[in-house]
C-alpha cells in the first residue's frame, strides 16, 4: 500500500526530526558528560536512519548497487556501536560494576556476528558467488542478526535494572524496547508479503521512532525533577 507507506514515512520523519531537534537542545544544556554523549549519539542514529529511509524511498539505492551495500553496512555499524556504548554506560553506572551477561567479553563477538549476518543477507559487491537473496544463506544471516539483536536487547534490559540513576535507567530500558521493535519488524519486512504485513511493518516503524523520541526526552533535565508536596 504505497499511500500508507508514504504516510508512515512522513509521520516517522516528523517524529524523528522532532526527536533530533530536542536531543540537540537537551545535549547543549546538559552538564553531565554521560547524558550529553547519549543525547548526541541519539542525534547521529536518528539522522542517519532518516537519511537511510529517504535514500531507499527515492530509489537511489537498490540491490546490486554500491550505495545499497554502503548504506546497509553503515546503518548496521552505527546501530551496533550505539548499542555497545549504551550497555557499557550501564556497566560503568552500576555501583558494583557487574559484567552484565558477560558483555565485556561477548561484545567482541557481537561485531563479527553482525558483520557475518550482513554479508550473508546483503552480500558483498564483487564476490563471485551470490550470497544475497538466496536460501539458506540469507535465512541464516537473518537468524544470526535476530540472535545478536536479541542478546543485545536482553543485555540492555538487565543493564537498565542495575542502573541506579532513574533517567538513565529509563533511557536504557527504552533502548531495549527499540531493539525489540526492530526485531519484530524483520519478519513482516523480509519474509511476509501481504497488505497486513506491510501495515504491521509501518506501525512498528512509527512505534520505533516514537520510542526513540521518548528515549531523547528521558534525558531532559526537566524529567529529573521530583514532584514536591502540593502547595
Amino acid at each position: 500500500m504505497p499511500i500508507v507507506d508514504d504516510l508512515a514515512l512522513v509521520v516517522s520523519t516528523g517524529i524523528a526530526l522532532l526527536a533530533a531537534a530536542r536531543a540537540v537542545g537537551i545535549g547543549r544544556g546538559l552538564v553531565n558528560r554521560v547524558y550529553r554523549v547519549r543525547a548526541y549519539w541519539s542525534v547521529v542514529l536518528i539522522l542517519y536512519t532518516i537519511l537511510y529511509a529517504f535514500i531507499f524511498r527515492a530509489g537511489l539505492s537498490s540491490d546490486g548497487q554500491p550505495l545499497y551495500y554502503v548504506t546497509n553496512f553503515t546503518l548496521l555499524l552505527v546501530f551496533i556501536v550505539f548499542i555497545d556504548s549504551t550497555v557499557f554506560v550501564t556497566l560503568e553506572l552500576d555501583f558494583f560494576h557487574r559484567n552484565t551477561l558477560r558483555w565485556r567479553q561477548m561484545h567482541l563477538l557481537i561485531y563479527p556476528a553482525f558483520a557475518v549476518s550482513a554479508v550473508l543477507f546483503f552480500g558483498v559487491v564483487g564476490l563471485p558467488w551470490p550470497l544475497s537473496n538466496t536460501l539458506p544463506q540469507s535465512a541464516f544471516g537473518t537468524a544470526l542478526l535476530i540472535a545478536a539483536l536479541g542478546y543485545s536487547a536482553v543485555a540492555l534490559a538487565f543493564g537498565a535494572q542495575r542502573t541506579p540513576d532513574r533517567p538513565m535507567r529509563r533511557y536504557v530500558a527504552l533502548t531495549s524496547l527499540l531493539v525489540i521493535l526492530i526485531i519484530a519488524s524483520i519478519p513482516p519486512k523480509l519474509y511476509i508479503s501481504n497488505a497486513l504485513a506491510d501495515l504491521a511493518y509501518d506501525a512498528l516503524t512509527i512505534a520505533a521512532f516514537y520510542v526513540g523520541y521518548l528515549m531523547v526526552m528521558s534525558l531532559s533535565p526537566t524529567t529529573r525533577l521530583e514532584k514536591g508536596p502540593p502547595l
